[in-house]
């Protein structure tokens, strides 16, 4: 299976965030993760979403997982050692960008959220 075909949303935020240089932008996977929220729209981030909920689904198992995302999604970055597995890391990746697109909807949509000012 071709995973970069199957989930090309996710090919490409792994390509464009996690690329071989990203530590060099961002001290931390939050601050990439929020970056990218900020600079693209609400369907893209549902699209990438969609895409790593899907994968996350397939349930797969070491190595398999970690080659699937390191060399046919275009991941540069393996992550270090907070993460009990890759699965872990990419509920941690959904979760972050969950939060940051809720976050980015409440300050362009405040009256939608309750905060009136």
């Amino acid at each position: 299976m071709k995973y970069s075909e199957k989930f090309p949303m996710l090919n490409r935020f792994f390509f464009n965030t996690f690329h071989v240089d990203w530590q060099d932008f961002h001290e931390n996977e939050a601050s990439a993760i929020r970056e990218v929220v900020y600079e693209t729209g609400a369907q893209y981030i549902s699209d990438v979403i969609k895409d790593l909920n899907h994968l996350i689904a397939l349930d797969l198992k070491e190595p398999e997982l970690c080659k699937a995302v390191c060399d046919d999604l275009g991941c540069d970055y393996y992550p270090d050692t907070e993460y009990k597995d890759i699965n872990d890391w990419l509920r941690s990746i959904r979760n972050t960008l969950e939060k940051y697109a809720a976050e980015k909807a409440a300050q362009e949509n405040p009256e939608a959220s309750g905060n009136r000012g």
